[in-house]
């Protein structure tokens, strides 16, 4: 795969549903309620997976510019982090974070940064998180996201 055809599959990712929902679909129609509502203690909220996505792939671009693995201690902070406070504009703000993500990733690709062996390893756990996320959304009754 050239960094063309890598660039259209991972924009695709983003707005077309594949074999699981569009990446700008999964946590679109969500409460901040909803978004951090957890099924019991102990149990990750689809705002902590989403800013779990958006960390790792933060920290997998900072790689490819020269940026250290972060200490363990702002790995334990961030890696699956707590919205700090659950509103509309924190909600809103971590979904923009999740598409400034996206373009992060788009832009090391295309700069040649990311690989086709990091991006084999990016989608599949993006697609796992994306699972959970829509396990939680019908925990809570919500619709399916449309896809196919």
């Amino acid at each position: 795969m050239d960094k063309a055809q890598m660039l259209e599959f991972w924009d695709e990712l983003w707005a077309k549903s594949m074999w699981y929902p569009a990446l700008n679909l999964a946590f679109k129609d969500l409460s901040p309620q909803q978004a951090a509502w957890k099924p019991q203690a102990g149990r990750n909220s689809i705002w902590q997976n989403l800013n779990h996505l958006c960390f790792w792939r933060e920290v997998v671009v900072g790689r490819t510019k020269g940026i250290k693995q972060p200490p363990q201690e702002v790995i334990d902070r961030e890696n699956f982090a707590e919205p700090a406070e659950v509103s509309d504009n924190a909600w809103r703000e971590a979904q923009q974070r999740f598409e400034r993500s996206q373009k992060l990733v788009h832009d090391a690709i295309e700069s040649g940064g990311i690989t086709m062996e990091q991006l084999k390893m990016m989608v599949p756990h993006d697609a796992y998180h994306v699972g959970q996320v829509m396990y939680l959304r019908a925990m809570q009754g919500r619709p399916a996201v449309e896809y196919g």
